[in-house]
């Protein structure tokens, strides 16, 4: 399994599934825009609040626990 994980990391490749706010393409992550724009969201927040709390509290304004309950464009304001 090392070997591997070592082979793929020697190549650049991705060695796991892609992280938020990317998809796999060919083999490599690349920017998915529509989740991306949440992530951005996400961590100018953090930056202005500085809290995971108060990031965690922001975003449920838009999203109760049986889904999304605005627009995408209300919770992410360009």
């Amino acid at each position: 399994m090392k070997e591997k994980v070592d082979w793929r990391a020697q190549r650049g490749l991705p060695i796991g599934p892609a992280p938020m706010g990317y998809r796999m393409k060919d083999k490599r992550y690349v920017i998915d825009e529509p989740h991306a724009k949440h992530i951005r969201k996400c961590d100018r927040l953090y930056l202005e609040l500085q809290s995971t709390d108060a990031v965690a509290r922001e975003f449920s304004r838009f999203v109760g626990t049986a889904g999304p309950t605005r627009t995408t464009a209300a919770a992410t304001p360009s």
